[in-house]
């Protein structure tokens, strides 16, 4: 696996070092599995996109139906 090397204030490097040991896992881990997660957020389809398809997979349909001001912001 290809090796990275990073510059971090010595603040971060103390605080990141608690964090990998809290969740279990070196420094190199924590910041391999967050850059991969950060990876995969960023390809993911937007939240709407994302809702719009699972809309389509459950046949939901807002056709036909109208809401008022006071219907939707009802409290």
């Amino acid at each position: 696996m290809p090796t990275v090397r990073i510059a971090l204030n010595e603040d971060t490097l103390v605080a990141s070092r608690h964090l990998a040991r809290q969740r279990g896992l070196s420094l190199s881990r924590l910041v391999s599995d967050l850059l991969s997660e950060a990876v995969r957020a960023a390809n993911e389809e937007p939240w709407p996109g994302r809702l719009s398809a699972l809309a389509d997979e459950m046949h939901l349909s807002s056709a036909g139906c109208s809401w008022s001001r006071e219907d939707l912001h009802e409290r």
